[in-house]
């Protein structure tokens, strides 16, 4: 593959990779293939122990492949390494990113002394970038004074200085306070928004990636189950679950006439929550409530969250 094909970002051709070899223990990636475009921002998900992180170390080099190959921006990693590490930045899991002992702008110069940046405008970049994430007044203090928030940014900046056109980052808010991963958040959605920069999240936080991927690509086992635009993945769901208001209220003792279906009751009306397969089956449940004599105020359907789909994806209760 050459440097031609540009508008594939990242490529994964049959990734895999065991840890153990000649043995009864799976590979802990299993014949991954996959193409990233540019400006894309893929959520790479998974359980535990799916492969997620073992596919981004692959990726920037960290783990060689038992078999298979990662393209960035055309370069291979393992036979073109130089050229294809000056396309990423990033930022793995934890606090192995920086040195504790220096501070932020002494980390930040260091990593872009490390991948080969010029020294023309380097210390304005520099600035530029602990400006932007918010650690222009912390940035003569030892990064191990900092909080897990600011360390993590720290951890950005040394993955931005270079402005790589590939970020990946490996559970960038674990760990993280409220306000530290609203922080965070905030910084991933200015490289998507502003910088265009194409991005691979892993993250157990769902709803970071429903707000940020426009692709969400879901590992289980080593293998890729789901592959989706972000909007098509929710929209295979929607809607599944229905809220029924009712006028009546509808007593613990009448509950068994209602099977398969949560009832709770505010105020002013009951509540009937239940599944639905397709919209005759929501029509017939309709029914069924007008003929019991009782007054349906609103049938309301309730949007699944990337959370709800995952879970279901991952626990074998469903596939796409």
């Amino acid at each position: 593959m050459s440097n031609s094909s540009h508008h594939n970002a990242i490529v994964l051709d049959h990734l895999t990779k065991y840890y153990v070899q000649n043995s009864q223990i799976p590979p802990a990636v299993n014949d991954i293939t996959l193409s990233i475009k540019s400006g894309e921002v893929v959520g790479l998900l998974g359980l535990n122990g799916a492969g997620k992180t073992t596919t981004i170390k692959m990726m920037c080099g960290l783990v060689t492949p038992s078999a298979g190959n990662v393209y960035l921006n055309g370069f291979h990693v393992i036979n073109q390494r130089r050229q294809a590490m000056q396309q990423i930045g990033v930022v793995l899991e934890g606090a192995r990113n920086t040195y504790w002992q220096l501070t932020p702008y002494q980390n930040v110069m260091y990593f872009a002394r490390l991948k080969g940046a010029g020294t023309t405008n380097l210390h304005q970049y520099a600035q530029t970038i602990l400006h932007m994430l918010g650690l222009d007044t912390k940035q003569h203090q030892p990064v191990s004074d900092l909080s897990r928030g600011y360390q993590q940014k720290v951890a950005i900046a040394c993955a931005l200085i270079c402005n790589p056109p590939i970020i990946l980052l490996d559970e960038p808010t674990l760990g993280l306070d409220v306000i530290a991963g609203r922080a965070i958040k905030h910084v991933i959605k200015n490289l998507v928004e502003k910088d265009k920069k194409t991005i691979v999240i892993t993250t157990h936080q769902l709803d970071l990636a429903e707000q940020l991927c426009n692709r969400i690509v879901i590992v289980h086992q080593g293998k890729i189950i789901v592959d989706q635009p972000t909007h098509q993945l929710l929209s295979l769901f929607k809607p599944y679950q229905y809220q029924f208001k009712i006028a009546e209220y509808i007593s613990p003792e009448e509950y068994h006439q209602w099977p398969d279906t949560i009832i709770t009751h505010n105020e002013y009306y009951s509540v009937l929550t239940r599944n639905t397969r397709d919209a005759q089956e929501m029509y017939t449940f309709i029914e069924h409530i007008k003929n019991k004599g009782l007054s349906l105020i609103s049938a309301t359907p309730i949007a699944l969250k990337l959370e709800d789909i995952f879970f279901r994806l991952t626990t074998d209760q469903e596939r796409i």
